[in-house]
């Protein structure tokens, strides 16, 4: 994915989520293959999309089942849900996925440390509960799922599909001394030590008894 430079940003590049490359590969075949200067979010006629206000995103929020008060509630101490509230939700949960201040600002344009900091007490607390991540974009849109069918064949996998796979071979890290659930021997009094095994001065005496 490439931004062109703004106002306020310079030109980025970025890999793009597998998720979102294989909603933009079925929305093609969902529109019949057009052409590659084709707008994508456009309106049933074709239309340009015009600028989303809140009032309208929070109808579609209500329209979609989503019915969490704090997203709707105007008070002293909240304000209703915004647009611009999405890519906070964006910036949260990928500080609390563990990706870096870097990977961050590549996708928003943020040009400081301090910008993406305001976020990360809300990541530590999404990080705690275990939210996770956002559904895949191929799957969160109904109009999408229905192409899926259509370009599966034998043997074929979905760029999702294949991320997933390739998170799942990753080789396990090392926590508290073990290691894919092995314990990682070494001498009687350090962090991961076995009962099977003593000191050297142990083995010393032990060997020069006759025993092992």
């Amino acid at each position: 994915m490439q931004a062109l430079p703004s106002l306020h940003a310079d030109p980025r590049a970025w890999a793009l989520d597998p998720g979102v490359t294989e909603a933009l590969g079925r929305w093609r075949e969902l529109k019949g293959n057009p052409e590659p200067d084709t707008r994508v979010f456009v309106l049933d006629d074709g239309a340009p999309i015009p600028d989303l206000r809140p009032d309208d995103l929070r109808a579609h929020l209500k329209t979609a089942g989503v019915i969490r008060t704090q997203l709707f509630e105007r008070s002293a101490a909240r304000q209703p849900l915004r647009v611009h509230d999405l890519r906070a939700t964006f910036i949260t949960l990928s500080l609390a996925g563990g990706r870096s201040e870097a990977w961050v600002a590549a996708r928003t344009g943020h040009t400081t440390s301090q910008m993406i900091n305001r976020y990360k007490r809300a990541a530590r607390s999404v990080a705690e509960a275990e939210l996770g991540r956002l559904v895949s974009l191929a799957e969160a849109v109904p109009e999408l799922g229905q192409t899926a069918p259509k370009r599966r064949r034998t043997g074929e996998r979905t760029q999702v599909e294949i991320a997933n796979e390739a998170k799942s071979r990753q080789k396990p890290k090392w926590r508290n001394g073990r290691r894919g659930g092995f314990k990682i021997r070494c001498p009687r009094g350090r962090v991961g030590s076995s009962p099977t095994f003593g000191t050297n001065a142990e083995r010393l005496t032990n060997r020069a008894r006759g025993r092992r």
